[in-house]
């Protein structure tokens, strides 16, 4: 259901998906609202990041949808009734602004089901060149750019106001206060997470790197705490911790509890990830590992001490971690 008067200004944002790239988008949308505090804004993401976009306070509805299972279910009826659905969904109010800051085709087809004028990146701006088709006007930014002030400057092109090039990117963020997840943390003592899996093979880091940064920290006081989805993960990650008994790992858990226990870490570290970049935009103090990606162009950022270490070439040695972690436990 959608929520808020008919009347009131409002605008769709359209960023669906990945965690990480949702994440991105966030700051133009705080930017947004300080030069349009009157605006309403709705935001179409999938249905497994919801609740993270829930996490910011400047958006009013939020519209999921479920593109990866529909590839995955194309033929099926529940498909087709969910699709017809989310059309129903978007069309059911006029925007005056629709903005697509991914420019895939998936994310122009979503623009496409809403009513509204439709913006997004241009021909060559955008990370599929045939999404700005789907577009009624289009804007240059250079793919060069951090993903965040893609984002950025595309909104500033949009709603017609000064880029805030000197302002740092505000995330807006908000983590609950309280979870049922709390009972699963270290009841003394700080702790840190290890965020040690990901999406790909290639971004994975040695397991025996893990191990002693997790012995490096237990001997500064800190517990280490882990989290791991899938049951390959939860495996995986069982093993690595056999080296360092004193681990934690959590239950399968939603995003909304995964923002607490990244909210209240001491630090974290974790490889280029959405959970990675969440403890970033959460203000907490996080070593991003980049094992085969351009920090350049998705590193951390965020309110608190940030270091993205690694190349497209392969992560970082050992050692720097363990002398960041030392100059910041000092």
């Amino acid at each position: 259901m959608i929520t808020g008067e008919f009347n009131q200004a409002r605008s769709l944002i359209v960023k669906t998906s990945s965690m990480g790239d949702v994440i991105h988008a966030m700051p133009a949308l705080s930017d947004l609202l300080v030069h349009r505090p009157d605006l309403a804004v709705d935001w179409a993401v999938e249905e497994s990041f919801a609740d993270l976009v829930r996490l910011h306070p400047g958006v009013t509805n939020v519209l999921p949808v479920a593109v990866r299972r529909w590839r995955q279910q194309v033929w099926s009826k529940d498909t087709h009734q969910d699709v017809r659905r989310v059309k129903q969904l978007l069309s059911s109010r006029t925007y005056q602004k629709i903005v697509d800051c991914q420019g895939l085709l998936k994310s122009a087809w979503v623009t496409r089901q809403a009513r509204g004028v439709r913006y997004g990146y241009n021909w060559s701006s955008a990370r599929e060149s045939l999404a700005s088709l789907a577009y009624d006007h289009r804007f240059p930014v250079s793919r060069e750019l951090h993903a965040i002030e893609r984002c950025r400057r595309l909104f500033a092109q949009v709603f017609e106001y000064i880029y805030p090039a000197y302002q740092l990117p505000r995330f807006g963020l908000k983590a609950p206060e309280t979870s049922d997840i709390a009972e699963h943390l270290p009841t003394e003592g700080s702790y840190a997470v290890l965020l040690t899996n990901a999406s790909r093979e290639t971004k994975r880091w040695p397991d025996e790197s893990w191990q002693q940064v997790a012995r490096f920290l237990e001997m500064q006081g800190l517990s280490t705490v882990y989290i791991a989805g899938t049951a390959v993960e939860r495996e995986r990650t069982t093993t690595m911790m056999r080296s360092t008994p004193g681990g934690v790992l959590l239950p399968s858990s939603g995003l909304a509890d995964l923002a607490y226990v990244l909210a209240n870490a001491h630090v974290v570290i974790g490889l280029d990830t959405g959970l990675t970049h969440l403890a970033a935009a959460l203000g907490r103090p996080v070593i991003g590992i980049f094992c085969d990606y351009d920090p350049n162009l998705v590193g951390l950022c965020g309110d608190g001490e940030c270091r993205s270490l690694g190349s497209v070439r392969g992560g970082p040695n050992v050692n720097e971690v363990l002398h960041v972690l030392s100059e910041w436990l000092k």
